[in-house]
């Protein structure tokens, strides 16, 4: 989500991803990502978006019963490696050919 500073004038975005059982939510500038299309391909979509990343942990926030959450820095935020943009496109077809159908209601193929 785009995501405003108040100490200065640069455009930052919150990101949160999860790997395995692990979240890591933080935010960063425009500066730091790889791909400027995919950002805001990703920011356009409320599904998740599979990037890759490099990232520095800054603490642990919260250590629930299936998840881990750190507070990280984000370095530099990649593009999504072929496989999984492909995946990501065609989760994003049928979602298309089924508007406004919900996870929870049954569907005839």
């Amino acid at each position: 989500m785009p995501n405003d500073d108040a100490f200065d004038d640069r455009k930052y975005v919150e990101v949160v991803g999860l790997k395995d059982d692990v979240e890591f939510r933080g935010t960063t500038s425009w500066d730091n990502w790889g791909s400027r299309s995919h950002a805001l391909t990703a920011m356009r979509t409320p599904d998740p978006y599979p990037f890759k990343g490099v990232l520095k942990p800054l603490q642990l926030e919260e250590k629930g019963l299936e998840t881990v959450t750190y507070s990280v820095q984000y370095l530099y935020i990649l593009a999504p490696d072929v496989d999984k943009n492909k995946e990501w496109r065609e989760y994003q077809q049928l979602l298309d050919l089924h508007p406004g159908q919900d996870d929870n209601q049954e569907v005839d193929l």
